[in-house]
């Protein structure tokens, strides 16, 4: 992994970035990293292999079409599978979470430069807890 980044010109060690802002009635999070990005390529191969869409098919889909597929449960584009990733659950896991609020996900992505994924949700009054007198 840090062959790879060196060869992009990266730091070895990745990069994180949280953001949180409230609009109106809502509460957007983002989460950006500055990694190898979501490649259309693979994740078309990857929906061709699957059995998810014909190939056909993929030259019609948008880009935002093709990366709802990353929500499902079990997709993924990983060749190996370890203890971080290639298992297909973290996005799927998140996108359920985020609809069931409800909210959107967004995902952003630049192949070679990372990928950022955009949750707007409702926000929720703060609730004023008292204490129980003794």
């Amino acid at each position: 992994m840090e062959e790879q980044r060196e060869t992009l010109h990266k730091n070895p060690r990745g990069q994180i970035v949280l953001g949180f802002e409230e609009r109106g009635d809502t509460l957007c999070i983002s989460c950006r990293d500055d990694g190898r990005g979501i490649d259309r390529h693979e994740i078309s191969k990857a929906v061709v292999t699957r059995g998810l869409a014909k190939e056909e098919s993929l030259p019609g889909t948008s880009t935002s079409e093709l990366f709802r597929l990353l929500c499902q449960e079990g997709f993924s584009t990983s060749h190996t599978i370890d203890l971080y990733s290639g298992r297909g659950v973290g996005v799927g896991a998140v996108y359920e979470a985020v609809h069931a609020c409800p909210g959107e996900i967004e995902i952003i992505t630049e192949v070679g430069q990372g990928t950022e994924f955009v949750i707007t949700i409702p926000r929720v009054p703060a609730v004023e807890v008292n204490p129980i007198a003794s």
